[in-house]
Protein backbone atom coordinates (compact mmCIF):
# COMPACT_ATOMS: atom_id res chain seq x y z
CA UNK A 1 0.00 0.00 0.00
CA UNK A 2 1.46 3.74 -1.34
CA UNK A 3 1.47 5.92 2.03
CA UNK A 4 1.84 9.54 1.84
CA UNK A 5 4.89 11.66 2.39
CA UNK A 6 2.60 14.99 3.78
CA UNK A 7 -0.69 14.03 5.24
CA UNK A 8 -0.90 14.49 8.56
CA UNK A 9 -1.57 10.93 10.83
CA UNK A 10 -3.94 11.65 13.04
CA UNK A 11 -7.33 10.75 13.91
CA UNK A 12 -10.39 13.61 14.69
CA UNK A 13 -13.64 12.75 15.76
CA UNK A 14 -16.76 14.38 16.42
CA UNK A 15 -19.01 12.94 18.68
CA UNK A 16 -18.86 9.06 18.05
CA UNK A 17 -18.95 9.92 14.59
CA UNK A 18 -15.08 9.93 12.75
CA UNK A 19 -13.99 11.76 10.03
CA UNK A 20 -10.83 11.44 8.41
CA UNK A 21 -8.93 8.56 10.09
CA UNK A 22 -5.65 7.44 8.77
CA UNK A 23 -7.37 4.49 7.06
CA UNK A 24 -9.82 6.64 5.06
CA UNK A 25 -6.75 8.78 3.94
CA UNK A 26 -4.91 5.72 2.92
CA UNK A 27 -8.17 4.51 1.28
CA UNK A 28 -7.92 7.82 -0.90
CA UNK A 29 -4.46 7.44 -2.15
CA UNK A 30 -4.48 3.16 -2.50
CA UNK A 31 -7.49 3.32 -4.51
CA UNK A 32 -7.05 6.61 -6.93
CA UNK A 33 -4.64 7.43 -8.92
CA UNK A 34 -3.51 10.13 -6.66
CA UNK A 35 0.41 10.24 -5.90
CA UNK A 36 0.07 11.96 -2.98
CA UNK A 37 -2.07 13.74 -0.62
CA UNK A 38 -2.31 16.81 2.01
CA UNK A 39 -4.84 16.37 4.82
CA UNK A 40 -5.68 19.23 7.25
CA UNK A 41 -8.39 19.60 9.91
CA UNK A 42 -8.63 22.99 9.70
CA UNK A 43 -7.49 25.40 6.00
CA UNK A 44 -8.47 28.69 5.03
CA UNK A 45 -8.91 28.19 1.39
CA UNK A 46 -7.51 24.38 0.01
CA UNK A 47 -7.59 26.62 -3.12
CA UNK A 48 -4.53 28.51 -2.17
CA UNK A 49 -2.79 25.94 -0.26
CA UNK A 50 -2.55 24.39 -3.80
CA UNK A 51 -1.65 27.45 -5.35
CA UNK A 52 0.89 27.70 -2.82
CA UNK A 53 2.49 23.64 -3.50
CA UNK A 54 2.02 24.36 -7.38
CA UNK A 55 4.90 26.40 -7.20
CA UNK A 56 6.78 23.44 -6.23
CA UNK A 57 8.53 22.04 -9.59
CA UNK A 58 9.11 18.36 -7.44
CA UNK A 59 5.65 18.26 -6.11
CA UNK A 60 3.82 14.80 -7.49
CA UNK A 61 0.83 15.36 -9.55
CA UNK A 62 -1.87 14.28 -9.37
CA UNK A 63 -1.91 15.51 -5.84
CA UNK A 64 -4.58 16.39 -3.38
CA UNK A 65 -5.32 18.92 -0.78
CA UNK A 66 -8.35 18.02 1.37
CA UNK A 67 -9.97 19.72 4.97
CA UNK A 68 -12.15 18.38 7.21
CA UNK A 69 -13.16 22.39 7.31
CA UNK A 70 -12.64 25.59 5.65
CA UNK A 71 -13.21 29.19 6.39
CA UNK A 72 -12.50 31.01 3.34
CA UNK A 73 -13.68 28.75 0.88
CA UNK A 74 -14.65 30.75 -2.25
CA UNK A 75 -16.28 30.03 -5.16
CA UNK A 76 -16.13 32.03 -8.87
CA UNK A 77 -15.77 35.64 -8.72
CA UNK A 78 -14.50 35.43 -5.15
CA UNK A 79 -18.23 34.37 -3.94
CA UNK A 80 -17.72 32.62 -0.90
CA UNK A 81 -18.39 28.96 -0.25
CA UNK A 82 -20.28 27.77 2.99
CA UNK A 83 -17.96 24.78 4.34
CA UNK A 84 -18.99 23.46 7.42
CA UNK A 85 -17.86 19.77 9.34
CA UNK A 86 -19.89 16.86 7.02
CA UNK A 87 -18.54 18.57 3.80
CA UNK A 88 -16.09 17.29 0.93
CA UNK A 89 -13.32 20.30 0.95
CA UNK A 90 -10.67 19.47 -1.87
CA UNK A 91 -8.42 20.54 -4.67
CA UNK A 92 -7.10 18.61 -6.77
CA UNK A 93 -3.85 19.20 -8.60
CA UNK A 94 -3.18 18.08 -12.19
CA UNK A 95 -0.51 18.35 -14.99
CA UNK A 96 -3.23 19.82 -17.58
CA UNK A 97 -0.44 19.25 -20.64
CA UNK A 98 -1.13 15.62 -19.80
CA UNK A 99 -4.60 15.15 -20.39
CA UNK A 100 -4.28 17.97 -22.98
CA UNK A 101 -6.38 21.00 -21.50
CA UNK A 102 -4.16 23.67 -22.70
CA UNK A 103 -5.21 27.61 -21.35
CA UNK A 104 -7.75 28.25 -23.98
CA UNK A 105 -9.16 24.72 -23.36
CA UNK A 106 -9.92 26.05 -19.99
CA UNK A 107 -14.09 25.83 -20.34
CA UNK A 108 -13.43 22.27 -21.21
CA UNK A 109 -11.88 21.69 -17.57
CA UNK A 110 -14.94 23.07 -16.05
CA UNK A 111 -17.59 20.88 -18.17
CA UNK A 112 -15.19 17.86 -17.63
CA UNK A 113 -15.13 18.43 -13.55
CA UNK A 114 -18.54 19.83 -13.61
CA UNK A 115 -19.47 16.47 -15.60
CA UNK A 116 -17.74 14.49 -13.23
CA UNK A 117 -19.58 15.66 -9.73
CA UNK A 118 -22.89 15.35 -11.52
CA UNK A 119 -22.36 11.75 -12.16
CA UNK A 120 -20.81 11.01 -8.86
CA UNK A 121 -23.79 12.30 -7.10
CA UNK A 122 -25.94 10.92 -9.62
CA UNK A 123 -24.39 7.63 -8.85
CA UNK A 124 -25.72 8.13 -4.90
CA UNK A 125 -28.74 9.64 -4.91
CA UNK A 126 -30.18 8.06 -8.44
CA UNK A 127 -33.67 8.48 -7.62
CA UNK A 128 -33.37 12.53 -7.51
CA UNK A 129 -32.94 14.76 -10.51
CA UNK A 130 -29.18 15.53 -10.68
CA UNK A 131 -28.21 18.40 -12.87
CA UNK A 132 -25.42 21.33 -13.50
CA UNK A 133 -26.02 24.82 -14.05
CA UNK A 134 -23.02 26.15 -16.36
CA UNK A 135 -20.99 26.34 -16.21
CA UNK A 136 -20.03 24.38 -13.51
CA UNK A 137 -22.35 24.84 -10.26
CA UNK A 138 -24.48 21.32 -9.49
CA UNK A 139 -27.99 20.85 -8.39
CA UNK A 140 -30.11 18.39 -6.54
CA UNK A 141 -33.94 19.19 -7.05
CA UNK A 142 -33.24 22.43 -8.25
CA UNK A 143 -30.83 22.92 -5.20
CA UNK A 144 -27.29 23.66 -5.06
CA UNK A 145 -25.20 20.77 -3.68
CA UNK A 146 -22.03 21.52 -4.89
CA UNK A 147 -19.39 24.29 -6.47
CA UNK A 148 -16.22 24.13 -8.41
CA UNK A 149 -12.84 26.57 -8.26
CA UNK A 150 -10.59 26.47 -11.59
CA UNK A 151 -7.38 28.17 -11.54
CA UNK A 152 -3.95 28.35 -12.88
CA UNK A 153 -1.00 29.68 -11.13
CA UNK A 154 0.81 32.58 -12.27
CA UNK A 155 4.00 30.17 -12.91
CA UNK A 156 3.39 26.95 -13.63
CA UNK A 157 0.64 27.08 -15.65
CA UNK A 158 0.60 23.78 -17.61
CA UNK A 159 -0.46 23.04 -13.74
CA UNK A 160 -3.99 22.98 -12.78
CA UNK A 161 -6.00 23.61 -9.33
CA UNK A 162 -9.51 22.52 -9.40
CA UNK A 163 -11.44 23.07 -6.50
CA UNK A 164 -14.12 21.01 -5.40
CA UNK A 165 -16.45 21.55 -2.38
CA UNK A 166 -19.67 19.29 -1.94
CA UNK A 167 -22.40 18.81 0.50
CA UNK A 168 -22.51 15.28 1.43
CA UNK A 169 -23.51 15.00 5.41
CA UNK A 170 -24.36 18.76 6.69
CA UNK A 171 -27.91 18.75 6.73
CA UNK A 172 -29.65 21.60 5.38
CA UNK A 173 -33.31 20.73 7.87
CA UNK A 174 -32.59 23.10 10.60
CA UNK A 175 -31.00 25.94 8.45
CA UNK A 176 -33.92 29.03 7.12
CA UNK A 177 -36.34 28.81 5.13
CA UNK A 178 -33.76 30.81 2.36
CA UNK A 179 -31.15 28.11 2.76
CA UNK A 180 -33.01 25.37 2.48
CA UNK A 181 -34.96 26.60 -0.80
CA UNK A 182 -31.24 27.17 -2.06
CA UNK A 183 -29.19 24.58 -0.66
CA UNK A 184 -29.08 20.88 -0.38
CA UNK A 185 -27.09 18.16 0.65
CA UNK A 186 -26.61 14.38 -0.18
CA UNK A 187 -27.85 13.51 3.69
CA UNK A 188 -31.19 15.17 3.01
CA UNK A 189 -31.81 13.76 -0.58
CA UNK A 190 -30.98 10.07 0.60
CA UNK A 191 -31.90 10.38 3.83
CA UNK A 192 -28.92 8.53 4.81
CA UNK A 193 -25.21 9.66 6.38
CA UNK A 194 -22.24 8.96 3.75
CA UNK A 195 -18.60 8.16 4.29
CA UNK A 196 -17.08 11.01 2.95
CA UNK A 197 -13.79 9.26 1.65
CA UNK A 198 -15.84 6.75 -0.41
CA UNK A 199 -17.66 9.47 -1.41
CA UNK A 200 -14.04 11.08 -2.67
CA UNK A 201 -12.77 7.97 -4.04
CA UNK A 202 -15.64 7.70 -6.01
CA UNK A 203 -15.63 11.12 -7.18
CA UNK A 204 -11.70 11.11 -7.60
CA UNK A 205 -12.27 7.74 -9.35
CA UNK A 206 -15.21 9.48 -11.96
CA UNK A 207 -12.13 12.36 -12.53
CA UNK A 208 -9.99 10.17 -13.57
CA UNK A 209 -11.90 7.99 -16.04
CA UNK A 210 -13.45 11.31 -17.61
CA UNK A 211 -9.75 12.87 -18.35
CA UNK A 212 -8.59 10.11 -19.23
CA UNK A 213 -11.31 9.28 -22.33
CA UNK A 214 -11.24 13.07 -23.27
CA UNK A 215 -7.55 12.72 -23.63
CA UNK A 216 -8.55 9.51 -26.07
CA UNK A 217 -11.10 10.90 -27.80
CA UNK A 218 -13.60 8.25 -26.60
CA UNK A 219 -15.95 11.46 -24.38
CA UNK A 220 -18.63 13.26 -26.34
CA UNK A 221 -18.09 15.67 -23.93
CA UNK A 222 -20.91 18.25 -25.34
CA UNK A 223 -23.12 15.25 -25.76
CA UNK A 224 -23.56 13.68 -22.10
CA UNK A 225 -22.81 17.12 -20.35
CA UNK A 226 -26.53 17.90 -22.23
CA UNK A 227 -28.14 14.93 -20.43
CA UNK A 228 -27.20 17.44 -17.33
CA UNK A 229 -27.67 20.94 -18.60
CA UNK A 230 -30.06 22.58 -15.79
CA UNK A 231 -30.85 25.75 -17.98
CA UNK A 232 -31.58 23.88 -21.22
CA UNK A 233 -35.26 25.37 -22.42
CA UNK A 234 -34.77 28.12 -19.35
CA UNK A 235 -34.91 31.97 -19.78
CA UNK A 236 -31.93 33.02 -18.15
CA UNK A 237 -29.62 36.53 -18.05
CA UNK A 238 -26.62 36.65 -18.18
CA UNK A 239 -23.95 38.99 -17.09
CA UNK A 240 -20.76 39.01 -19.60
CA UNK A 241 -18.47 42.21 -18.59
CA UNK A 242 -20.13 45.25 -19.07
CA UNK A 243 -23.24 43.22 -21.22
CA UNK A 244 -26.14 42.20 -20.04
CA UNK A 245 -28.00 39.27 -22.10
CA UNK A 246 -31.39 38.15 -21.65
CA UNK A 247 -32.71 34.87 -23.91
CA UNK A 248 -33.22 31.23 -24.08
CA UNK A 249 -30.92 28.73 -22.91
CA UNK A 250 -30.21 26.21 -25.98
CA UNK A 251 -27.48 24.49 -24.14
CA UNK A 252 -23.69 24.07 -24.29
CA UNK A 253 -21.17 23.64 -27.41
CA UNK A 254 -18.22 21.40 -27.72
CA UNK A 255 -16.12 24.46 -26.62
CA UNK A 256 -17.83 24.87 -22.69
CA UNK A 257 -19.58 28.01 -24.71
CA UNK A 258 -23.54 28.77 -23.19
CA UNK A 259 -25.49 28.83 -26.28
CA UNK A 260 -28.02 31.50 -26.07
CA UNK A 261 -30.94 32.92 -28.29
CA UNK A 262 -31.55 36.29 -27.39
CA UNK A 263 -35.09 38.41 -27.52
CA UNK A 264 -34.01 39.37 -31.02
CA UNK A 265 -33.38 35.69 -32.37
CA UNK A 266 -29.67 36.17 -32.22
CA UNK A 267 -28.07 33.36 -31.45
CA UNK A 268 -24.73 33.77 -28.97
CA UNK A 269 -22.14 31.41 -27.84
CA UNK A 270 -21.12 33.01 -24.15
CA UNK A 271 -17.64 31.58 -23.46
CA UNK A 272 -17.50 33.13 -19.79
CA UNK A 273 -19.47 34.83 -17.54
CA UNK A 274 -22.40 34.84 -14.46
CA UNK A 275 -25.93 33.97 -14.86
CA UNK A 276 -28.18 36.25 -12.56
CA UNK A 277 -31.50 34.68 -12.71
CA UNK A 278 -32.94 32.04 -14.60
CA UNK A 279 -36.55 30.62 -14.66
Amino acid sequence: MRRSRLFVTVQFFIGSSKLHSNEDLELILSSTFLADLEYHKTIGSTNDRALQLMQTQELKLPFLVLAETSTASRGRENRKWFSPLGTINQTLIIDADEYGLSMDRTPVVSLLMALSVAETIASLVPEQATQVKWPNDVYVDDRKISGILIERPPKNQNRLAIGIGINVNNSFATASQEFQDKATSLVDSSGEEHSLSRVIVELIKRVESNLQDFKQGRLDLCSTWQQFCFLTGKSIVLIDGARTISGLCLGINSTGAIVIRTEGRETLEIISGSIESFR
